[in-house]
C-alpha cells in the first residue's frame, strides 16, 4: 500500500531552508539577510545580494548563521505540511515572498501577514485538489461469482469507497481476481507474502497451516444455517485467541468470515441409496473430502473453478458442493443429476490483510477498513442464503434432475462415517482442538440449533 497517489514527490522550499540557505558557490549563508559583502559569491534569491562564504555570520550568534527563529520554523512546518500536496512551485513562491528579503528589516506586523498570506495561499489549493490516494491490491483465487468473491467487491470494497468518500483519504483498488496472481492452494501465502494487501484466505485449503478453522468440516450435518454459521465462528475468534493468533502467526488481520451454504451432491448418475456412492469419484475441495468417510467413495482434490473440466474430462464422476458454485460454473450441464442431502453449511476462511501493509495505513483508514470487513462477512451469509434456492430453481429450469436423499438414507450416512471430530482432535495435538470442537458445538446448541450428530463427545 503506497499513499500519495500518482503526484511525484518534489521537495519543497523548506527542505533547502531547513539544510541551510546555501549561495551560488555552495557555500551556507546567512538565514536573516545579514551577509558580508564578499566578491564573487551571488545569493540565491538575487543576483543583486551577496552571500557570505564565512562560516559564522557577524550579526548572527550560531556559528554558519543557522539560527532558526520562531517564525521560520513556523512557515517551515505549513510548508511542509502542505507543499506535498499542492506541488513544489506553489510552496517555493510562497516560502520566497514570506521569508524573502530582511527579515530583521521588516516590522512584525508585516511579516505575520506574510506568513498568513504564504499560509493561505499554499492551504486552499490542498483543499481544492482533494483526497490524498492510497493503492491497495485485492485479490482472489476464486472469480467473483463465489459469492465469498464478489461480495469482495460487490459489499467490501463499495462499502471502504463510500465511507471514506467525506475524508482525506481516497482507495484506488488494484484488483486481481479469478486466480490471475494466484491459485487456490496459495490463498494465505498470497496475503501474508503481500502479493496483494487484501484477498480472501480459504481455511479449506489449510489443514496445516489453519487446523483450528476447519472445525466446522469436521463436525458435519450440524446446520443449514449459513448467517449463524459465520456469525458463530467470528464471535469464536474474540473468545478464544487461538484463532485471532493464527492470523496474527501469518502477518495477517483478520477482517471477517465467510462461507458456503449447505452441501448436497451433483453426479453423473443418479444416486438413489448411500450404496450407490461406493466407487465414485468426487470432486471435493480441501477438507471437503471429510463428508464421504465411511461411504465408500473416492475424494479428488479439486477447487470449484475445475469442477466442469474434471467432470466433462471423466477425472471424476460428479462434486460434493453448494447450489451457488454449482450455477456460477454451470457443473449441472456435466453433472446433471441433483441429489438433496443437507450435510451443512461451513465456514470457509475469510477476508484478510497483510499485516504490515495494514500497519502503514492511517488509523482512520484501519478502522473503516476492519468495519467493512463485519458488513462483508454478513453479507455474505444472507447473499449466500437468498440465492441458494434461486440457483436450484434457475438450475431446475435448465433440466437439472431433482431428487432427494431419503430420511433413513441420510441418516445412515451419519451413521456410517467414523468420528472424524475425533481425528481431528487427535491430529492436532499441538492446538487447542477439543476447546474449539465443543465452543463451537455449544454455540449451535445455544443458538436453537440440533445437530445430527454430536461430534464433541468424544
Amino acid at each position: 500500500m503506497r499513499a500519495g497517489g500518482s503526484r511525484p514527490r518534489v521537495r519543497p522550499a523548506s527542505h533547502r531552508l531547513a539544510h541551510g540557505l546555501r549561495t551560488a558557490t555552495g557555500r551556507p549563508s546567512c538565514l536573516h539577510g545579514h551577509c558580508t559583502r564578499s566578491a564573487g559569491a551571488v545569493h540565491h534569491r538575487s543576483a543583486r545580494r551577496q552571500g557570505c562564504r564565512r562560516r559564522r555570520c557577524a550579526r548572527c550568534p550560531a556559528r554558519g548563521g543557522f539560527r532558526r527563529d520562531a517564525r521560520f520554523t513556523r512557515i517551515r512546518n505549513r510548508a511542509s505540511r502542505y507543499a506535498f500536496a499542492t506541488g513544489a512551485n506553489l510552496a517555493n513562491h510562497s516560502l520566497k515572498t514570506a521569508i524573502g528579503g530582511d527579515m530583521h528589516n521588516e516590522s512584525r506586523r508585516s511579516s505575520l501577514k506574510l506568513i498568513g498570506a504564504a499560509t493561505a495561499a499554499v492551504a486552499a489549493p490542498a483543499i481544492a485538489q482533494g483526497q490524498q490516494t492510497i493503492r491497495v491490491a485485492i485479490g482472489a483465487s476464486h472469480p467473483l461469482n463465489n459469492i465469498f468473491i464478489g461480495m469482495m467487491k460487490e459489499v467490501f470494497q463499495a462499502e471502504v469507497d463510500k465511507r471514506l468518500a467525506g475524508t482525506r483519504f481516497k482507495i484506488e483498488w488494484r484488483e486481481a481476481y479469478g486466480g490471475t496472481l494466484y491459485k487456490f492452494q496459495e490463498t494465505l501465502s498470497a496475503v501474508r507474502d503481500n502479493i496483494v494487501d487484501i484477498g480472501w484466505v480459504g481455511s479449506i485449503f489449510e489443514p496445516t497451516a489453519m487446523p483450528l478453522h476447519n472445525v466446522t468440516y469436521f463436525s458435519p450435518f450440524a446446520t443449514d444455517n449459513l448467517p449463524l454459521v459465520i456469525s458463530i465462528m467470528d464471535g469464536l475468534h474474540e473468545k478464544l485467541p487461538a484463532l485471532r493468533q493464527t492470523w496474527e502467526n501469518n502477518n495477517l488481520v483478520y477482517l471477517g468470515g465467510s462461507g458456503v451454504e449447505t452441501y448436497h451432491l451433483w453426479t453423473t448418475q443418479p444416486v438413489t441409496s448411500l450404496a450407490s456412492l461406493k466407487g465414485r469419484k468426487f470432486s471435493t475441495p480441501g477438507a471437503v473430502a471429510t463428508f464421504l468417510q465411511g461411504t465408500g467413495a473416492v475424494a479428488v482434490n479439486s477447487p470449484i473453478p475445475a469442477f466442469y473440466t474434471d467432470i466433462k474430462s471423466g477425472v471424476t464422476d460428479g462434486a460434493v458442493s453448494f447450489s451457488t458454485a454449482i450455477l456460477g460454473t454451470r457443473v449441472y450441464e456435466v453433472a446433471p443429476y441433483f441429489t438433496r442431502v443437507g450435510i451443512g453449511a461451513q465456514y470457509v476462511g475469510g477476508l484478510a490483510a497483510n499485516r504490515s501493509a495494514f500497519g502503514k495505513l492511517p488509523p482512520e483508514v484501519q478502522s473503516v477498513i476492519r468495519d467493512c470487513g463485519k458488513l462483508y462477512a454478513a453479507a455474505v451469509g444472507r447473499v449466500s442464503t437468498e440465492r441458494s434456492d434461486a440457483s436450484l430453481e434457475r438450475m431446475t429450469q435448465a433440466g437439472m434432475k431433482v431428487s432427494a436423499l431419503s430420511a433413513e438414507e441420510r441418516q445412515k450416512w451419519i451413521d456410517t462415517m467414523p468420528n472424524v471430530a475425533a481425528q481431528w482432535v487427535k491430529a492436532n495435538p499441538k492446538v487447542p482442538a477439543q476447546d474449539v470442537l465443543k465452543a463451537w458445538m455449544d454455540a449451535l446448541r445455544a443458538a436453537g440449533e440440533k445437530p445430527a450428530r454430536a461430534w464433541d463427545k468424544l
